[in-house]
């Protein structure tokens, strides 16, 4: 379920570099001294594989994506290479090097390049200095963890529900289970996941010493990242490719980036291996060990295609023609018994052609940025139409590099340029699901929904396969039938006007069972999105969000009761230019929370937090900040629900003592499981809380309205679906309740809705 600020489009995945999971590949082979699988020390009994290079250097290798994380131990020190993507599986790694060397002095972190898998376990080395290239340093410091880790979560929920259709004799069932436990392991590795950027980078060679090992690091050249690195130690004769070169169920990764530095290339690998005697031992990012040999027939492999591509292009020949030594040269026989088909071989060296030839054109994508910034979006359009016009005489366009464009607008907030993009790719690659699914998540950031639908469509059917359509496509069609079924109601009075509406409630008639739409042309209006409320304790304030259609911002309204009657809605006086969200008033009347991206006082960095104020003799106080989190909501004693979105976003508390709230604690049992729930709304009294989730077996759309009970060891009952009475196929989400308990409000169809809370009692167990 997505959060009420996700929906205002200040927090979307991208996609650019789609999260590929390989699952349990091949166990590498070694000529060294295999010490076979130690059983891990966690309760997960982790596998980790160990090869002995030599008293000095260490090799350790688990199940999940083979990657070989490379110990080195020196006089000063020891350094760890690469660090795999699981942060529990690197604890593990970490105490058998402790345990394989006697010793725990760890002076160096360094990361091959800055992809997941080789950087999320750093926070396991904290006394370490974290070593990588400069160009990895703004993706390290810009991981959006709670994104990845709902990629795995949807994995798991996948995985679970494959589970539950095998028959119970099914021999695969093992397996499955296996998989399970693994992505739930990742995901709660993740809820508790420190980003750890490098501290020393460099850009084009640097050493460092441990004491009798020196590590020259070597900057490859851009290749499969932007930051990929050699580390070359002489006293051992090993040299660490990082994912640059691989085999088993991967080829050689060349062409990651659009533009490549191959003159580079062959410079750092001649400088390397023209020396007979300074390598015996090639170790690369993943599963198995190469010879100085298969090096030196990779960087042939290059050379020659270098040359030919450049001559094919001289001479106006076709290079589809360039013959595949892949599939002719003896030498790279093993490619086949390794397992790779002759389409698989085809198919690589076709895809190698292809960007070397590139390298020998202007890169469109990297010369349309330059027009757009330097001159304008509109200024741009005949370049734009040069680029089409040229493509492929002059031009290189590459489907990922404009992809990757267009995110980088997204995520600026520029929408018109993001738009343009992102339809060029579509028009580019028509048969491409990726250009489509992108295009219509920028549509679905602009708030143009029925032609995101239509992206999504598109996407889904060139790519069954796509979860991230079928779950947009899911989303789409709940904001659809949100924008059909919500009130034709125009507001009916101008801010503060005197409604002249008296009693309780702006004089509105209570529910029963049935939901109604509550305070239809003064609340819940058309061609607005109002959602979250708050009542004060006396009745006489209610504060909710309302987001103009066309607008990005959130904005917080307050009515109040006055001797004539209730006040037309008006933005609240605390919003400033930033704006608001989610307000919510504690039982006590004493303090008011909101949600805000307004900057913090410590930093100036605008980011998504929880805002508080105090109840004064005036009014509110001056807004401070609370801490990060979302979506508050406090009983009587004053324990905090919140949702977590730091790195869990899931619901947790917070306990009150002595006047100062402790830590966020994440709420176990059914309230996340076996899908975070978000929103959360407590009773006063504790006895049951409403949330959200968008777990199976709901209507669809952006997920249900469900409630927990609780038992009387303090746990939660199973969450109960509030049923298709409450919710929709559409939005259903950010419950609030009166201040005496008898109501409960919440969103749906765009609208504030309310019913009786009677609606519980036949929910509560038995």
């Amino acid at each position: 379920m997505k959060s009420s600020n996700q929906k205002s489009g200040q927090l979307f995945a991208y996609k650019n570099h789609r999260i590929q999971i390989l699952r349990f590949l091949a166990v590498c082979l070694s000529l060294f001294m295999f010490r076979g699988f130690i059983a891990a020390e966690s309760e997960n009994d982790i596998p980790i594989k160990t090869t002995r290079i030599s008293d000095r250097v260490l090799v350790l290798q688990g199940t999940f994506m083979t990657n070989n994380v490379i110990a080195l131990a020196g006089e000063k020190g020891i350094a760890v290479v690469d660090s795999t993507g699981i942060p529990s599986t690197m604890k593990v790694m970490r105490k058998i090097i402790e345990k394989e060397f006697g010793r725990n002095d760890f002076i160096y972190l360094i990361n091959t390049h800055h992809h997941w898998d080789h950087t999320y376990g750093n926070q396991i080395f904290p006394e370490a200095q974290v070593v990588a290239h400069i160009s990895a340093k703004a993706p390290m410091e810009q991981i959006r963890i709670i994104e990845f880790s709902a990629s795995f979560q949807n994995r798991l929920n996948r995985a679970i529900e494959e589970l539950k259709a095998m028959p119970p004799d099914s021999t695969d069932r093992a397996g499955k289970q296996a998989e399970i436990d693994e992505f739930k392991r990742i995901v709660r590795d993740y809820e508790g996941f420190i980003p750890c950027p490098p501290e020393q980078t460099f850009d084009d060679r640097m050493g460092l010493e441990l004491g009798g090992l020196s590590l020259n690091l070597i900057f490859f050249g851009r290749a499969h990242s932007g930051s990929d690195i050699f580390i070359h130690i002489p006293e051992e004769r090993l040299l660490l490719t990082g994912d640059i070169f691989l085999d088993g169920r991967w080829l050689p990764l060349f062409a990651g980036q659009e533009i490549l530095d191959i003159p580079r290339w062959l410079d750092v690998l001649n400088g390397l291996l023209e020396n007979t005697d300074n390598i015996r031992q090639v170790i690369p990012g993943h599963q198995h060990f190469w010879t100085k040999a298969r090096l030196v027939l990779w960087r042939d492999y290059i050379t020659d295609l270098w040359d030919e591509v450049q001559v094919a292009k001289t001479e106006k020949r076709n290079v589809d023609d360039i013959p595949n030594p892949l599939l002719i040269n003896p030498r790279f026989d093993y490619l086949k018994e390794l397992g790779h088909t002759e389409d698989e071989l085809k198919q690589y060296h076709a895809r190698n052609i292809r960007a070397f030839r590139n390298q020998l054109f202007e890169p469109a994508a990297s010369v349309l940025e330059k027009a757009i910034n330097d001159q304008g979006l509109e200024k741009a359009e005949n370049l734009i139409e040069d680029i089409c016009r040229k493509r492929d005489l002059v031009y290189h366009v590459s489907e990922g590099a404009f992809n990757a464009l267009g995110y980088r607008y997204l995520q600026a907030r520029r929408i018109p340029e993001a738009l343009t993009i992102f339809r060029l790719n579509t028009t580019f690659f028509p048969e491409s699901w990726n250009t489509h699914d992108s295009l219509g998540e920028a549509l679905h950031v602009a708030q143009d929904y029925r032609s995101a639908y239509e992206s999504y469509t598109r996407s889904l059917k060139l790519n069954p396969a796509n979860d991230n359509g079928r779950l947009m496509l899911d989303s789409l069609g709940g904001t659809l039938s949100d924008m059909e079924a919500e009130t034709n109601a125009p507001p009916r009075f101008p801010p503060k006007q005197n409604t002249g509406l008296l009693g309780p409630y702006l004089g509105q008639e209570p529910p029963g069972l049935e939901p109604k739409i509550f305070a239809p042309g003064i609340i819940s209006t058309a061609g607005n999105f109002e959602f979250s409320c708050t009542f004060s304790p006396d009745g006489k304030e209610f504060y909710f969000t309302r987001r103009k259609d066309g607008s990005p911002n959130n904005i917080i309204y307050v009515t109040h009761l006055m001797d004539d009657g209730w006040a037309a809605p008006a933005p609240a006086p605390f919003n400033g230019k930033f704006g608001g969200n989610e307000p919510h008033i504690t039982p006590d009347g004493n303090k008011l929370y909101f949600g805000s991206s307004r900057p913090l006082p410590e930093s100036g960095e605008t980011t998504y937090a929880i805002w508080e104020m105090d109840r004064t003799n005036s009014g509110w106080s001056e807004p401070r900040h609370h801490g990060s989190g979302m979506y508050v909501s406090v009983t009587n004693d004053g324990t905090m629900y919140l949702t977590e979105i730091t790195v869990a976003f899931k619901i947790g508390r917070k306990h009150l003592v002595d006047g100062v709230y402790g830590a966020v604690e994440i709420l176990e049992g059914p309230v996340n499981s076996p899908v975070p729930g978000v929103h959360p709304c407590i009773s006063p009294d504790e006895s049951y809380m409403i949330f959200d989730s968008r777990r199976p077996g709901g209507q669809g759309g952006e997920g249900d309205l469900y409630v927990c009970f609780r038992n009387p060891d303090g746990s939660w009952s199973e969450a109960v679906n509030l049923g298709d009475q409450i919710n929709t196929k559409g939005t259903n989400f950010c419950a609030a309740l009166s201040p005496d308990g008898k109501y409960i409000f919440y969103e749906t169809s765009r609208d504030i809705y309310w019913v009786s809370a009677q609606i519980l009692d036949s929910l509560r167990p038995q």
